[in-house]
């Protein structure tokens, strides 16, 4: 009985010691910084709201959707040009866009966004026991 344990507890310590290893990491890269020479990035998001997505939206799952826009120089979302999309996605990404705002970055500046559908379901419960 004791062996059939086993491999579950050397399978939990390899998941600390490995999670331990991407967080002394992750802290390492923190007090670093960001490195000389790199410039901030242009655009920083001030607010935005919840994208509402009719119930009755069928978008399919994994499948990314693009979303054209330039940002003013007064921080404001001007020229949204949605990709080939269901019309229900392309008309709240529109609208939600509409609400969007960035610090004003003092010119007019191109970009995008890409918005994706993830479901997941329950499949089953796992459990861990000393």
């Amino acid at each position: 009985m004791n062996q059939a344990r086993r491999p579950t507890r050397d399978a939990f310590r390899a998941m600390v010691v490995i999670s331990g290893i991407v967080v002394a990491g992750c802290a390492l890269i923190g007090e670093q910084g960001t490195p000389a020479g790199i410039p901030p990035p242009p655009l920083q998001l001030v607010s935005a709201g919840d994208l509402k997505l009719p119930s009755d939206c069928a978008v399919r799952d994994g499948v990314v959707y693009r979303t054209n826009f330039v940002v003013q120089g007064d921080g404001r979302v001007a020229d949204i040009r949605p990709d080939p999309a269901p019309a229900c996605l392309r008309a709240a990404l529109t609208e939600w866009l509409n609400g969007v705002s960035y610090a004003p970055p003092g010119e007019a500046i191109p970009t995008a966004i890409d918005w994706m559908s993830v479901s997941a379901r329950r499949v089953g419960v796992v459990r861990l026991s000393r």
